[in-house]
Parts: structure tokens; C-alpha cells; sequence
């Protein structure tokens, strides 16, 4: 689910619900001008059933309202990324799994963590993912369903210099 600006429509915008590999489109809600993002994804989920799917939605949606929403109103699972509109939720997953947290480590204890890592070299660029997940309860998290934590850490290497990039998420 994700907002988007209309060319030359003077600022018109729409929120959209797309499925994934599929590319069919279940609903589009216009947005009224100046109508924030997040009044009209809510709308959306009103308006349209998602039960049993996975959705995804970008920062701005990180909303304890909505999250409940794409719960228990439409029965249906979240996966949102943390940053920094959210600071408490980013605080309590930092203290969860730690941002310089060692895959190794995490490796080592597969009965708290699960590692995944991916390398890919691509127009002489390295990039180099490692995903790190951790089993969380809504209370540790202060957000409603969150059930696993997910730590992304992407060091990209290109023409000898390294670029390390951290980003968190979470899904019900």
C-alpha cells in the first residue's frame, strides 16, 4: 500500500493497494487535496478486505492506529520499517537487537535469531545484505501484533568506497 503523486494534476494524489508478484490492483483511493497520506490509507483498509494477506507499508504508516487496523479490523498481517517518525518504536528496537549487533553472533544462537545473507556483484558494485530476525512480543515492541523484529544492514562497496546503510522493520 503506498501514496502517490499524479502528474500534472495540480498536487493530486492517490493511495493504491497492489498485490505482489501479481501487480493486480485492489483498490485506489483519491486523495483529497492537501488530505494526509495516512487518513487515506486507513480509508483504504476500510474500504477494501485484505484478510489472511501481508501488507506492507512504508514509514509513515507506522501508526499504532493503523496497525490495529490492518489486525483486528481487516484480520490481516503488517510488515512497516522503523525510522525516525517513530522514535520510541526505534529506541525499543534498538535495544532489542542492537544496530552493531555481530551476524556471527546471531548465527551462533539459532534458537533466538535466524541470519540471512546475500552478495551481489553488479556493474563493478558489491553489495552485501544481511537480515537478522528476532521473535518479539507487542509489549517489548509498545505496538500492537509486532511479532518479529527485523534488522537489514546493507554494506554496498563501489569504486573502493564502502557505504553501510541500517534499517529496522517489523511484522505482526
Amino acid at each position: 500500500i503506498d501514496g502517490k503523486a499524479m502528474r500534472g494534476t495540480d498536487g493530486r494524489s492517490v493511495v493504491g493497494a497492489v498485490g505482489q508478484p501479481s501487480q493486480r490492483t485492489y483498490a485506489i483511493v483519491p486523495m483529497q487535496k492537501n488530505e494526509s497520506e495516512i487518513i487515506a490509507v486507513r480509508s483504504l483498509l476500510a474500504q477494501t478486505e485484505f484478510t489472511g494477506r501481508l501488507l506492507t507499508l512504508d514509514a509513515l504508516h507506522t501508526q499504532h492506529e493503523t496497525v490495529h487496523q490492518i489486525l483486528y479490523d481487516q484480520g490481516a498481517d503488517y510488515l512497516v520499517p522503523l525510522r525516525d517518525n517513530q522514535p520510541g518504536l526505534v529506541k525499543n528496537a534498538q535495544t532489542l537487537l542492537p544496530e552493531g549487533f555481530p551476524p556471527q553472533e546471531a548465527t551462533a544462537q539459532p534458537e533466538l535469531y535466524r541470519v540471512a545473507q546475500t552478495e551481489e556483484i553488479q556493474n563493478e558494485r558489491l553489495e552485501k545484505r544481511t537480515l537478522i530476525v528476532r521473535e518479539i512480543t507487542p509489549s517489548q515492541m509498545d505496538l500492537a501484533g509486532a511479532a518479529q523484529l527485523g534488522l537489514v544492514i546493507r554494506e554496498r562497496i563501489e569504486k573502493g568506497k564502502t557505504t553501510l546503510s541500517v534499517h529496522y522493520m517489523v511484522t505482526s
